[in-house]
């Protein structure tokens, strides 16, 4: 499969970090739904996902990667975060996207697709023989790019609020 890469992807910098921050913190906190936010503090919230966020970076059996998308002056459009897991029951390893974020002034422009593309063909490299996510059934745009690239439902976490 030849992709079509028009911005560059490149493994992240440690001074991305803010700009991804923002991301994956704004993408956690969206993702909530409303009867679990009224529950929580965001602080709470923003802490917990950096924690989650370092752990993956250190955890050596993820093997995660982050990856980000730029423009022809190194200005960060997008990222998406990679790692490896496993299917229950059978065992089998399969590529994970753990984040997904583009900035909003540069969405509808094709810069997620070109990532999730980027991905896919990097898990096919890998060996990998499926891919999988998790993704919030509040977020339309993403549900609609992944049911678009193939991606189906496997499992269903259900939540009964007390």
């Amino acid at each position: 499969m030849a992709l079509k890469i028009v911005h560059e992807i490149r493994l992240m910098k440690d001074d991305d970090m803010p700009f991804l921050e923002r991301g994956m913190l704004d993408t956690n906190w969206q993702d909530i739904p409303e009867d679990q936010r009224i529950l929580v503090k965001r602080e709470d919230c923003d802490i917990a996902m950096l924690e989650d966020y370092q752990s993956c970076k250190n955890n050596e059996k993820l093997k995660f990667k982050m990856l980000v998308a730029t423009d022809a002056d190194d200005k960060l459009l997008g990222f998406i975060s990679v790692g490896v897991s496993q299917l229950p029951t059978v065992k089998l390893p399969y590529g994970l996207i753990l984040d997904f974020y583009v900035d909003e002034i540069e969405r509808n422009k094709g810069i997620g697709q070109e990532l999730l593309d980027y991905v896919l063909e990097y898990f096919h490299k890998q060996g990998y023989s499926h891919a999988g996510l998790y993704v919030s059934k509040m977020n339309e745009a993403a549900l609609h790019l992944y049911r678009k690239n193939g991606f189906d439902i496997d499992r269903i976490l259900m939540m009964k609020r007390l």
